[in-house]
């Protein structure tokens, strides 16, 4: 008998399950508000004309107890006076939208947001199976919108939870002014309503702001919120990052020609320390540091007196304050600084003590070191006197340092490591047509030796880097490709970003990178 065609909609006080589906006798029907949900049995019940007023049905199983364990989460169909949900109802306090039940499509194409029976059971399974993965304590963390997290939690939850890379790295007061201001029509958003097409979103709504934003600075949005959404997993307050996996939509900025100074480093320091010249014995170090190591401004003025060694020659670099967050140690040679940099100290009474700054500030302010505005007066004297263009900025003589080592047949590893540049900076931003091809063709080779010698290093893999790079050979000989390990350093980096490696794996690739 086929079924009867039911009322387009009735009153809820109206509504018995046994009688709308007595057109389908193989329906299984448990109580007055559970069956079996089928896409035929579900097109069959009518929608609730009371105003305000609902009727909720569970999902009842035969074959699949994970359905209908008690305590448990549970499949819901709420049917209204228009739409019939999904729903997952993990306990008495917390549910969450599954999406609108739709009957079957011949081209099996479903709307966005729209689900059939089958679909919405594969929702249900996936949703409890990333509950299982977040403790029922912190599910409050989810209600949390993006304001309270950034303002009331997020500073506490860095300084104390290493991130994915299982690196421990505090986050400032500045970075979460920035976050919240790049976001701010979100800010107010739960932290469990973002989604995979949000990234989407954000560039449409930074490409149309009064104020131009380039591709560079949405990628450095992006990516700052997407560390806080990392985090979020890491502390298993969500069970996905869902905005993951998109920087792709932020292309870096296509490479810019950079700035540098031709006129002999040597003259530029007698200059800075000359004592005609205007500023301080401070800032004159930190300027006449710029062009002897290219170092970066903040990696010089925020330093300790104990890192600059007169004895050694050298200035040490610690990680908290280097931008890539790596240690090094810089070498100056030049015995007119090192001179001034020895009275400097006996003039300010600094000693080697850990922690005392080399440039601590001498007027109230939020930070103990000097800033960039203390150096402007050598500066710009410097500027003058050698005639640079009016728009050099200081930061330029970190790539005159650069340029000028390349040229004079620094190898481009030893620079990496003096700089703190990558190898592919260098190469896009330092190696041009000003350079002989002899010597283009030398940091080439350079780079590829770089790679060379990581290649040795194959048959010393700590034993479960091993099993994961012999999986990755054989697989490479099926599929009659190249082998080659930069590629197995990227799979081990994308297993890395999906939290799949050990502390063995994750120490070995940290080395690699």
């Amino acid at each position: 008998m086929a079924p009867k065609n039911p009322a387009t909609s009735i009153r809820k006080e109206e509504f018995d399950l046994k009688t709308l589906l007595q057109g389908h006798p193989a329906a299984i029907i448990k109580g007055k508000f559970s069956f079996t949900f089928k896409d035929q049995y579900i097109d069959s019940l009518p929608f609730i004309n009371d105003k305000n007023k609902c009727v909720e049905l569970t999902h009842y199983s035969s074959d699949d107890e994970k359905y209908n364990e008690k305590n448990k989460p549970r499949l819901k169909l709420r049917i209204g006076n228009s739409v019939k949900t999904f729903y997952i109802v993990y306990d008495k306090n917390r549910r969450q939208k599954i999406g609108n039940w739709m009957t079957r499509t011949k081209s099996g194409h479903y709307p966005k947001g729209f689900f059939s029976v089958t679909q919405a059971k594969e929702e249900f399974k996936r949703l409890v199976s990333d509950a299982e993965k977040i403790n029922p304590e912190k599910w409050k963390y989810q209600s949390f919108t993006l304001r309270t997290y950034l303002l009331e939690h997020y500073k506490n939850d860095r300084e104390n939870k290493s991130n994915k890379r299982n690196s421990l790295i505090p986050v400032t007061d500045k970075t979460i002014r920035e976050i919240s201001s790049a976001f701010e029509p979100w800010l107010d958003l739960k932290l469990s309503e973002f989604n995979e097409d949000h990234p989407v979103i954000f560039k449409k709504y930074w490409q149309n702001k009064e104020t131009p934003i380039t591709s560079e600075t949405m990628r450095k949005y992006y990516s700052l919120l997407n560390s806080l959404f990392n985090m979020c997993v890491t502390c298993t307050y969500l069970p996905k990052n869902k905005i993951d996996r998109h920087i792709f939509l932020f292309p870096r900025n296509p490479k810019r020609p950079v700035t540098t100074y031709t006129d002999p480093t040597n003259e530029v320091v007698e200059f800075i320390f000359d004592e005609d010249t205007p500023g301080g014995g401070d800032s004159k170090i930190i300027v006449a540091t710029m062009f002897l190591c290219g170092a970066r401004n903040s990696e010089i003025y925020r330093n300790t007196s104990n890192n600059f060694n007169i004895n050694d020659r050298s200035i040490r670099i610690p990680e908290h304050i280097s931008k890539n967050k790596a240690a090094r140690i810089v070498a100056i040679e030049s015995d007119s600084y090192w001179n001034y940099v020895a009275k400097y100290k006996t003039l300010k009474s600094l000693s080697d003590r850990e922690g005392e700054l080399m440039f601590p500030c001498c007027r109230e302010a939020k930070a103990p070191h000097v800033t960039s505005s203390l150096y402007q007066k050598t500066w710009q004297a410097v500027k003058k006197e050698f005639n640079f263009p009016k728009i050099g900025r200081l930061y330029d003589a970190r790539h005159t340092f650069a340029k000028k080592a390349l040229e004079s047949g620094v190898p481009i590893q030893d620079l990496s490591k003096i700089t703190g540049h990558s190898l592919e900076t260098l190469m896009n931003y330092y190696i041009d047509n000003n350079i002989s091809q002899a010597t283009r063709e030398k940091l080439r080779s350079a780079t590829n030796s770089n790679a060379a010698i990581k290649v040795q290093q194959e048959t010393n893999f700590p034993p479960s880097v091993n099993s994961l790079y012999e999986s990755y050979v054989r697989r490479c000989i099926k599929k009659n490709i190249k082998y080659e390990l930069s590629t197995f350093v990227q799979e081990m980096k994308d297993l890395g970003d999906q939290n799949q490696l050990n502390a063995e794996q994750i120490f070995w690739l940290k080395e690699m990178l």
